[in-house]
């Protein structure tokens, strides 16, 4: 006792300053050393100093108790005085109450709270439950301490120092270092993100305002609790590692045992880690997905919601693609309504699901902080692609083709297993699967699709024919694969008479839209080898070789990317920073994009995005010759990589077909590159740090082009989705909240149109979502007249009949002139498209022959004029 009187005097002293502090008596209570002793000297120690300087100071006990248990409630702290000097994870939640506009977002902001109190009570349950040496239940106790509140702020700067020896006696003291290191030698508060403009600051303790102050943001603000945090995860894992903390139930559990044996195998995959990827994904896609409404959309709506009314793609209209998008929207619409807002909504689930495998894919090879950085921010350049909506077909067909690439890699995977029977079974599963997905794939979009297929086969070609298990069963499993949907959508092709309908319309019809096969095919290589591109990938390989310079000079070995390896919890500290760095820019770019520093940090990106095509061409031209030069083996030695990247060679050719080679063809590629560079582990510190903070500037440039154009597509764009504070009164934009100039667009429409009147309507070229609107439809088979999507001989044939039988309503949305030179050169060869004919005939009702009246004119986007006609007289 008399050796630690001094021990406890002081801690008794320190609780009267800082009553909170208490907490660091919890370590007393482990069951296993229970200290009843210390529990009542401190209490004793700390009551007496209390009582003693009281009296000195004649405090009225009634009126200081009172005031000191609704001093919380009477001052509450305000988010800029937690976020002026924040350390636990906790204190990034008081962004909500930072401004209003904070408040929709508050369901999200509220995840770090949650994470970091899970954290901080294992912790509690462990110190106190388990037997843990005396160093390890002072650090607990401190640790939780330290990151049981968020206003600590400040104080923990001097609460570290003391327990500075423990930590280093711990095993995980080199983490430890390179974390405090960060917290506490780093100028994290001299770089300013956001100036908050505080007017004053208010002190509740002289009760005047005692100055007026700009208060900043800085990375300090969002960096420092992910760093405290990081260390309490740390410790927090390795006692619960080293004390056997574990949930019995779920890893006994036959679900749990199923996931571990079919896509664990490897021990690697990390399903906190893809947790991770598909909430920073959720958020993005939360912040912008349904603030937006452009009046181009609904055009497979407009399909699906014929086919549920008993109309016959190909035979009661024309569809120039193979038809299993549509009937998939027809029976979501049909189980849960024909609104836009539900069909977004399964976008985000599609989208999800492609973030998914694209995971687990990475993972195979990569570590999982790599692969959910690199699945995070493949994703976000995913979905950068202009006119991206959630749910269009073009998404459908990437969770496809992705299924069919994972299942391929099941494939290579069994097929260099043991030669046992339920091996060979799992081979043959996942080559149906693989070639079923492929089929899909064409079944969405026949002219990606077909390389799809093409690619499948040659991919499936090459690993059969090089493998010593080669069966007539695995050919069998293949070709019944790729023909089971197609023989169902032909059952009921014929069932109902439009097998005749469909072969000439998703085969000549629509290579007649798109010009002919040879251009549609190969027209687009010249175009995407473009010099621009090519000087790009000289500097990136310039940069290559300079990376293989200084790897040889660092570590003299003869493969750039060594394996990664690394302690669990280290790995989990890493995993943790890159999801606080990641989801806290995404939330920046979303509240701040004008601050100088994030603007900056966006010029940079800008740049590294303009470089991502460039390096995805390279990177194929140096996977493949990788295999002829021993010093770059290491990156195609992976099968799973492998059947990756030749898929992409696909996805790329596919998407060429439709005028050009963009994100939603190379975003694998740029997941590969992404991870790569993570994963280099023998470069200097600088080099990492450089990478990061590159990788970083991209995610934000992304973020912010995508906030503030949602939607952007031949010039025809959505507003800021800060503008998105509009509810939309008409039935298609329900439960939207949209810009004012797009809802007014859209109510405008609503009751500029006759609705449910049984006349013919006519919308030219893009805009069925009119026939949503209205609930009324056009006397004709065709719904949309775009330039790829009807062929001339269509176009000139609808054209006549607007003359011959004019239609009640018409409503044009007039195209800028750049619009139809582009799609004449990239569809026609330069010459003028059908597409003309429609646009004159239109001209000669409305203007020529004044037989319409113009109830409703606006200008939706620059050089985009929407008119709604309706015909004199009708009936």
């Amino acid at each position: 006792m008399n050796k630690n009187i001094f021990k406890y005097v002081f801690f008794a002293l320190i609780v009267n300053i800082k009553p909170y502090l208490l907490l660091l008596t919890l370590s007393n209570f482990n069951i296993h050393a229970f200290r009843i002793k210390n529990i009542i000297y401190l209490g004793f120690l700390a009551l007496f100093i209390f009582v003693i300087s009281s009296l000195l100071f004649d405090i009225n006990y009634i009126k200081y108790f009172s005031n000191y248990f609704i001093f919380a409630s009477k001052f509450p702290p305000k988010a800029t005085e937690i976020l002026s000097l924040p350390f636990s994870l906790s204190a990034l939640s008081s962004l909500r109450n930072l401004t209003p506009g904070f408040h929709h977002y508050s369901a999200i902001l509220f995840l770090p709270l949650i994470l970091n109190s899970v954290t901080v009570f294992i912790l509690i349950f462990v110190m106190l439950a388990k037997k843990l040496t005396n160093n390890e239940l002072i650090l607990s106790s401190f640790l939780i301490t330290a990151n049981f509140s968020s206003i600590l702020g400040g104080y923990t700067y001097l609460l570290y120092i003391p327990f500075f020896p423990l930590l280093f006696q711990e095993e995980q003291r080199k983490e430890y270092l390179i974390i405090l290191s960060c917290i506490f030698f780093l100028p994290l508060d001299f770089i300013r993100i956001v100036n908050l403009h505080e007017l004053y600051i208010d002190s509740y303790l002289s009760q005047r305002i005692i100055g007026q102050v700009n208060q900043y943001l800085t990375l300090g603000t969002f960096v420092r609790p992910i760093l405290n945090y990081s260390l309490l995860a740390i410790f927090t894992f390795s006692k619960c590692k080293k004390y056997g903390l574990t949930t019995h139930v779920i890893t006994n559990s036959r679900a749990f045992k199923y996931i571990h044996a079919h896509i664990n195998k490897s021990g690697r995959v990390n399903i906190f880690a893809l947790f991770m990827s598909l909430a920073c994904i959720l958020l993005y896609n939360y912040l912008f997905s349904f603030s937006y409404l452009p009046i181009t959309e609904g055009w497979f709506l407009a399909y699906a919601k014929l086919i549920t009314n008993g109309a016959m793609p190909y035979k009661d209209f024309l569809l120039y693609l193979t038809p299993l998008y549509p009937l998939t929207i027809a029976f979501f619409i049909f189980i849960f309504g024909d609104g836009l807002f539900a069909q977004r909504i399964l976008g985000v689930f599609v989208i999800l699901g492609i973030s998914s495998i694209l995971f687990l894919l990475l993972n195979r090879k990569f570590s999982p902080p790599s692969s959910f950085a690199a699945t995070v921010i493949a994703i976000i350049y995913y979905q950068s692609g202009v006119a991206h909506i959630t749910y269009d077909f073009t998404q459908f067909l990437t969770l496809a083709i992705i299924t069919t690439i994972f299942f391929l890699a099941n494939t290579v995977r069994d097929l260099a297993a043991t030669n046992s029977q339920r091996k060979i079974f799992s081979v043959c599963i996942n080559l149906y699967l693989s070639c079923f997905f492929s089929s899909i794939s064409f079944l969405i979009k026949q002219s990606n699709g077909a390389f799809i297929v093409i690619f499948t086969a040659l991919s499936l070609s090459f690993v059969l024919f090089h493998s010593k298990n080669i069966k007539i069963k695995f050919f069998l499993a293949s070709v019944l694969g790729f023909l089971t949907p197609v023989f169902v959508i032909f059952i009921w092709l014929a069932w109902n008479d439009s097998i005749g309908f469909f072969w000439s319309q998703i085969f000549t019809g629509a290579i007649a839209a798109k010009g002919s096969l040879a251009p549609i095919a190969f027209a687009w290589i010249s175009r995407l080898l473009s010099e621009d591109l090519m000087i790009k990938s000289f500097k990136l390989f310039i940069l290559f070789v300079i990376l293989i310079i200084f790897h040889y000079a660092a570590t003299y070995k003869k493969t750039i990317l060594p394996k990664y390896s690394c302690r669990p919890e280290f790995n989990f500290t890493i995993l943790t920073a890159y999801f606080f760095i990641i989801s806290s820019f995404i939330i920046i770019s979303f509240a701040s994009p004008s601050a100088k520093l994030i603007v900056k940090f966006s010029g940079l990106g800008s740049t590294v995005g303009s470089y991502a095509l460039a390096a995805s061409v390279l990177f194929i031209f140096l996977f493949f010759a990788s295999k002829k030069f021993k010093f770059l083996e290491a990156l195609s030695s992976d099968p799973t990589l492998t059947i990756m990247v030749t898929m992409s060679l696909g996805m790329i050719w596919g998407n060429g077909t439709s005028a050009g080679v963009g994100e939603i063809a190379v975003f694998i590629l740029v997941a590969i590159i992404v991870a790569q560079l993570l994963e280099i582990r023998n470069l200097s510190f600088l080099w990492q740090i450089t990478i990061i903070a590159l990788l970083v500037a991209f995610i934000t440039n992304l973020c912010i082009a995508k906030f503030n154009t949602p939607y952007y597509w031949w010039g025809l764009k959505q507003q800021n989705v800060h503008e998105a504070n509009y509810q939309v009164n008409a039935n298609i934009g329900s439960k939207f909240r949209i810009s004012k100039e797009s809802a007014s667009i859209l109510e405008a429409l609503d009751k500029a149109i006759p609705s449910n009147s049984g006349g013919d309507i006519f919308a030219f070229p893009n805009i069925p979502i009119v026939y949503l609107i209205s609930n009324r439809w056009p006397q004709s088979k065709i719904l949309v007249q775009w330039f790829d999507f009807l062929p001339d001989s269509a176009a000139i044939e609808e054209a006549d009949r607007l003359l011959q039988k004019p239609p009640e309503t018409i409503v044009n949305l007039n195209l800028p002139n750049n619009v139809w030179d582009a799609h004449e050169s990239l569809f026609r060869g330069g010459e003028k498209s059908g597409q003309r004919s429609i646009q004159r005939a239109i001209a000669t009702l409305t203007i020529d022959m004044a037989l319409y009246t113009l109830t409703f004119s606006t200008e939706v986007s620059d050089g985009y004029k929407l008119d709604v006609w309706n015909l004199k007289n009708a009936h």
